[in-house]
């Protein structure tokens, strides 16, 4: 007993010594935790932000080229020429030589809308409908029938627009995206190559 009171104090300033180092090593470790976690806080919300950007819509992307298209979603009901629109079969029954790949929109049953630039790759996917007709995938999670307040409250005020013909076009080209609306309604969904349309 006598034995281990003399060495009491020395125990006591041994663990005191023990309690400080840990109190110095735990402050830089917390700035370290903390720092690591910002780190991956920043990742998270780019990886975020970046993913939300899309090329791709109704199972076709941006620069595919004729062929596969025609390979993901057929070939398509009606062709389109300046202010003409050719029933594809009726063209084809008639003139074994016709071919889709001379013209640059393909349009299809479903709503949807494909155009192509001189080289033959894509440069818009378009799928248009009512509030009736639900084929139209939502793009950026919005879809046919949503109110004009619901894709600015997802999508921001980072556009622009403009309105002729009754309807309401809104270009978000950070995203690829644009709306069509109608009475404040979304008719159309189209994902765009912007730089490439602007070019036409």
């Amino acid at each position: 007993m006598a034995i281990f009171v003399k060495f009491l104090p020395a125990y006591r300033n041994y663990l005191r010594a023990i309690a400080e180092g840990m109190h110095e090593i735990r402050v830089p470790l917390l700035f370290v935790a903390g720092f690591l976690f910002a780190c991956v806080l920043t990742l998270v919300t780019f990886w975020e932000e970046s993913s939300f950007i899309t090329v791709s819509y109704h199972s076709l992307s941006l620069g595919m080229d004729m062929d596969t298209v025609e390979y993901v979603i057929g070939k398509p009901s009606h062709v389109v020429t300046g202010n003409q629109i050719k029933d594809y079969a009726q063209e084809k029954q008639t003139d074994k030589n016709f071919n889709s790949h001379a013209f640059k929109v393909w349009k299809y049953s479903d709503g949807v809308v494909v155009s192509f630039n001189h080289q033959g790759k894509v440069i818009k996917v378009s799928c248009f409908g009512n509030q009736d007709q639900h084929q139209c995938e939502p793009l950026y999670g919005l879809k046919i029938g949503d109110a004009e307040d619901i894709l600015i409250g997802k999508l921001g005020d980072d556009y622009e627009s403009k309105i002729e013909d009754g309807k309401k076009l809104i270009f978000y080209a950070s995203l690829n995206g644009q709306f069509d609306l109608e009475k404040r309604k979304i008719i159309g969904l189209e994902l765009s190559d912007f730089s490439d349309v602007l070019k036409k």
